[in-house]
């Protein structure tokens, strides 16, 4: 994947939840805790970049051009001291490509966030980040409650999600250039992550509009619809956008997205 270079300047950071380093040794230097939701853009192509760096030490990255997420990095990263390193898996959303790497950089907790990724077919890309304060406020569904909307990279498509006030979630979307009605039929629900922080847990399914007249979201060899249980991923609001990174089972697509309350 990432046969673009300016696609390939777009690796995302994350994190990893800090263990303690040396205690009783002669270590001096604790492992900082690069944990928190990031902003900022990518070095050379100016992609709008959005991380979660969560708990467990997993990652999600989204970047975006025009207000429109084009792809998704995410992995497991390594801390020592204020350093880092780890996997990184990279989804692109217009060819649904995927590709392989590894991420490293430095951070200042609860500042600045900044590395480099090195992609498996030899492309390079840096980015800078800084934090943002939302992440520290604990999630709570009545804070999540509400419409959002924004496109989605698919034949100028829409999405929109409601959250009612029991976390479930009902949504569509709908492409003009196919019809003016919703192709696929979202529905599942979020639960506030137990980490105490503005993360969570979000699980969808996918399935066609029963209108015989709607066009198919769920074609033969579809990757996003479920066939089986629904998939889970993360939400996060930040101001009044929502972002979502929900990967599907086989990894090669998903719901990469940002949407503004309504």
């Amino acid at each position: 994947m990432l046969k673009q270079t300016i696609k390939l300047s777009t690796a995302i950071v994350a994190g990893l939840a800090l263990t303690a380093c040396g205690s009783g040794s002669n270590d001096t230097t604790a492992n900082q805790d690069p944990q928190g939701f990031w902003r900022g853009t990518t070095n050379t192509s100016g992609y709008d970049l959005a991380s979660v760096v969560l708990e467990n030490g997993d990652y999600y990255s989204l970047y975006a051009k025009d207000g429109i997420v084009v792809g998704a990095n995410y992995g497991k990263l390594s801390v020592t001291g204020n350093t880092y390193t780890g996997t990184l898996e990279d989804i692109y959303v217009p060819n649904n490509q995927t590709n392989s790497g590894t991420i490293s950089g430095t951070f200042v907790p609860k500042s600045t966030l900044q590395g480099v990724s090195v992609y498996n077919d030899s492309k390079v890309g840096g980015f800078t980040t800084t934090y943002r304060n939302s992440y520290d406020t604990p999630a709570t569904l009545s804070a999540i409650v509400g419409v959002y909307s924004g496109p989605i990279y698919r034949s100028a498509a829409t999405a929109t999600l409601t959250i009612d006030q029991n976390g479930l979630v009902n949504g569509t979307t709908i492409s003009p250039s196919e019809s003016p009605l919703p192709k696929c039929i979202i529905t599942g629900n979020v639960v506030p992550r137990a980490s105490g922080k503005n993360v969570y847990d979000l699980t969808l399914a996918w399935s066609d509009n029963p209108d015989p007249n709607a066009p198919k979201c769920c074609r033969p060899g579809s990757t996003i619809c479920a066939t089986d249980t629904p998939k889970a991923g993360i939400a996060v609001v930040d101001s009044t956008y929502l972002y979502t990174a929900w990967i599907n089972a086989a990894k090669t697509s998903g719901f990469l997205w940002r949407g503004a309350k309504q």
